[in-house]
């Protein structure tokens, strides 16, 4: 499966039009649009709850929906415009809400993260400037 990130909120934007250029050559894809999720970033209380998730083992919540997804594609393109040097805020929240112990890594005997996820290849799209 081609994962496609879509961090681009404007309609006609350019990151967007080029990283379809990029989708069309690799072939079919399922596109999250991160403007339209209803992601949170992570606090005190958001972090505890999935800690204890996590814990228990319970992955079956569908708070890991978008990690399990991201873990199980086999090629992810990013589309991000840069943005005040940066990248859009939306795509920060879907990187830390993602990012679950036992789903994209694990830590291994050293103690260092491993990863889990299954992608081979990983596009980064950007533009800048007016």
């Amino acid at each position: 499966m081609i994962l496609y990130i879509n961090s681009c909120v404007r309609e006609d934007s350019r990151t967007d039009r080029l990283a379809k250029v990029l989708l069309e050559k690799l072939g079919e894809y399922v596109e999250v649009k991160l403007d339209e999720l209803n992601l949170y970033p992570l606090n005190k209380e958001s972090l505890e709850y999935r800690t204890r998730l996590i814990e228990s083992g319970d992955y079956e919540n569908a708070i890991f929906d978008y990690a399990k997804q991201f873990s199980k594609a086999e090629t992810i393109v990013i589309a991000a415009p840069y943005w005040d040097g940066s990248y859009p805020a939306a795509l920060k929240i879907y990187l830390e809400n993602i990012y679950v112990t036992g789903i994209v890594t694990k830590y291994g005997k050293d103690g260092r993260p491993e990863g889990l996820c299954s992608a081979k290849k990983l596009y980064y799209v950007t533009t800048a400037g007016g």
